[in-house]
């Protein structure tokens, strides 16, 4: 059943808009979380998805080290979880944004600590 299940949300995956990298409303956010799907090797040919979703990334920055229409943190976390050359490039762009938020942000509450501990990962990653 395991498998069968697996199957059926592939083939759902594959007939939404974001599995092809949309990048209005929602579906931008939909975007990263299939990122992270296809990082864990969720589908047959997750690494070259998974580039070409890097790359309409990449189209996106925003020359402050994001990306528009993407959400930052969860794009970060995304990358993160990849070994991918194009992953790393990603990083590199948000290295400084990355920086900037580490040096500014306070202390102690829950959800900035977790945002840290990204940020921190993907700077020891570039």
């Amino acid at each position: 059943m395991g498998e069968e299940v697996l199957e059926r949300t592939n083939r759902w995956l594959l007939e939404q808009c974001f599995s092809s990298v949309c990048t209005v409303g929602e579906c931008a956010h939909s975007t990263i979380g299939l990122m992270r799907y296809l990082a864990a090797g969720g589908l047959a040919d997750s690494e070259k998805r998974l580039n070409a979703h890097i790359a309409v990334l990449s189209q996106h920055r925003d020359g402050k080290g994001r990306w528009r229409r993407f959400p930052f943190y969860y794009t970060l976390l995304a990358l993160s979880e990849t070994d991918l050359p194009a992953a790393v490039g990603e990083m590199r762009h948000a290295a400084p944004a990355c920086e900037r938020f580490l040096r500014r942000s306070p202390k102690g509450d829950l959800f900035v600590t977790r945002q840290r501990v990204v940020m921190e990962r993907v700077l020891a990653r570039c």
